[in-house]
């Protein structure tokens, strides 16, 4: 085996990635975490899978992932409403990634936006005072605060991480966030250097090796700054990695069940 699941592994144990959640308002019934947020310095490559729970956000997601998957630098995500729908929901996500680049000293096209709970439009007052106050929180050992923000209760979430040695001599790290519910989110971060063309590729396998991803959000993100960086999908340092991806995937299905 060219990976080993690590002791206390989560989102952030592959370098670069700062992460929170706080509460925001969003879960109207309770003062339970619902915002969150992830932040790299430095431009991920990226690729994302939007199933049919993914609402407004997925498909806004989608179409910015189109433009931009070479330089993803925020992750925003957001628990007890689903943005609703129609072109007040999709100005809205504008106004979000706009919100998020200007306190982030980003651009709008390096958003990401996921959101998940009842059906409904954005308090937007409450995440224009919700986004900076998120910001100001970030840090490297955050994961278990942005989990939290991911819960949809009673539903589970879980993270882990493992480390990749390839034959090669390389090697990297992958993280995991699963949020489960009935909108099911994760978050998979890794600091191998990939191309977006060798994500999507690991994209449609996961979806053919596991058909359950199907009607859930799954987003990648790579942060290179590991020895691994494989060039084609013949590369065995690639295969080395898929297989720590799926065995991530297969170890997380299990903790969420």
């Amino acid at each position: 085996m060219a990976y080993r699941l690590l002791n206390e592994g989560s989102i952030t144990t592959p370098a670069g990635f700062r992460v929170t959640g706080i509460h925001c308002g969003l879960k109207t019934t309770s003062r339970d975490r619902d915002l969150g947020l992830l932040i790299t310095k430095t431009g991920c490559t990226a690729t994302g899978h939007f199933g049919a729970t993914s609402g407004i956000t997925g498909a806004w997601t989608t179409a910015n992932l189109r433009r931009n998957a070479e330089d993803v630098r925020a992750v925003l995500l957001l628990t007890g409403v689903d943005g609703g729908r129609g072109a007040s929901a999709v100005h809205n996500c504008h106004e979000l990634a706009n919100l998020l680049a200007e306190e982030a000293w980003i651009k709008p096209e390096q958003v990401v936006l996921l959101a998940a709970g009842a059906a409904g439009q954005f308090d937007m007052d409450l995440l224009r005072r919700g986004v900076p106050r998120g910001l100001d929180e970030l840090d490297s050992k955050g994961g278990r605060r942005l989990a939290l923000a991911l819960a949809q209760e009673p539903h589970p979430t879980a993270q882990a991480a493992v480390e990749v040695e390839a034959s090669d001599g390389t090697s990297a790290s992958i993280g995991g966030l699963a949020s489960s519910g009935d909108a099911p989110r994760w978050l998979i971060t890794t600091n191998a250097k990939l191309s977006t063309r060798l994500l999507n590729r690991a994209m449609l396998q996961l979806l053919e090796d596991y058909p359950d991803l199907d009607q859930a959000a799954v987003l990648i993100l790579a942060n290179p700054s590991a020895s691994l960086a494989p060039t084609t999908s013949n590369h065995a340092a690639y295969g080395e990695w898929y297989a720590g991806l799926a065995g991530l995937i297969a170890h997380l299905s299990e903790q969420i069940r």
